[in-house]
């Protein structure tokens, strides 16, 4: 579900002749649209234009931007960042604008409605992977694939591991093959177009019976707190990506169901979560006993927060 742009037309229209004052060097050009962003109360408005400039550019990073702040932006560059930044105005994340963003080691595709992988689920692949030690699992399952951010830097990680990533949104699966196919890795990720049920099965796809490790960045915000997010995630991601139910637990319980049913012995399922679920989650867990999962493990993010469990069976 997405909902319209918080700006119409006459607005973009109004915006479009200030716009039409962008200087020709990219320091000037920096300053006007920075202080355009600062008054239309848009977040981040400095990394906001830089990232904007340096797709412009065709630089190769930030720090190469402020190396070009001399020079002069052709007429084709100034309709080009023109046209990005009115965009960002009507709240659309950078991601999209620029259609591609850094995922560890890897520049992926990015489009509209598919969720933008955050850099704390970066972290996710630096815990499963020294977790399996010089072991090398054989399947993987990613449940809510999105871009396939997590899937193809597993398949990197993992070089004989089968990948399988699933998700309902046939965008993203779409999305998650066009990015398998900038790093060669559509033999090894296989995609599937399902959605997960809500006792642990999944609707249709042909995927194997057992898996060695399940990993998934599900929806955890309880539905109530969605009406906290910001546009830029209201207006143009996928919500069912971060919609978890009326207690942030419904996919992440119906994960539980899967791993209790799918995970070999002594495989693992890796969750990225709000903290508020961990008590939930370990409870879930000793209620369930029969089931045979135990929460192993809960890892910290960069800012210090609880944001990743190890369930193990």
């Amino acid at each position: 579900m997405r909902l319209h742009s918080p700006l119409g037309f006459k607005s973009m229209r109004l915006l479009y002749t200030e716009s039409l004052k962008t200087p020709a060097s990219v320091k000037d050009a920096l300053s006007l649209w920075e202080d355009i962003f600062k008054k239309n109360k848009i977040p981040e408005p400095s990394t906001s234009i830089q990232i904007i400039m340096h797709s412009v550019l065709g630089a190769k990073n930030l720090v190469e931007v402020q190396s070009l702040l001399g020079k002069e932006l052709d007429l084709n560059q100034r309709k080009q960042l023109d046209g990005y930044c009115l965009q960002r105005l009507s709240r659309m994340p950078v991601q999209y604008i620029i259609g591609e963003w850094e995922f560890r080691d890897l520049t992926l595709g990015m489009r509209s409605p598919v969720f933008i992988p955050r850099p704390e689920t970066e972290q996710l692949i630096d815990i499963v992977v020294p977790e399996q030690g010089h072991k090398s699992p054989g399947n993987i399952l990613e449940v809510g694939c999105g871009s396939g951010a997590i899937s193809i830097a597993l398949a990197k990680a993992f070089t004989q591991a089968n990948i399988f990533a699933v998700d309902a949104s046939e965008e993203a699966c779409n999305l998650t093959k066009d990015n398998c196919k900038r790093f060669e890795f559509c033999e090894r990720v296989k995609v599937v177009n399902t959605k997960l049920m809500e006792n642990g099965s999944f609707v249709n796809g042909s995927l194997p019976d057992r898996f060695d490790i399940l990993v998934s960045n599900p929806p955890y915000i309880k539905t109530e707190d969605m009406r906290t997010l910001q546009p830029e995630i209201t207006f143009y991601e996928d919500l069912r990506a971060l919609d978890g139910g009326l207690d942030g637990m419904q996919v992440i319980t119906a994960l539980l169901l899967l791993a209790s049913k799918t995970l070999e012995r002594g495989g693992r399922l890796y969750l990225e979560i709000d903290p508020s679920l961990i008590h939930p989650i370990r409870q879930w867990t000793v209620d369930n006993q029969q089931l045979g999962l135990e929460l192993s493990d809960v890892h910290k993010d960069v800012y210090k927060v609880d944001r990743f469990v190890s369930i193990s069976k």
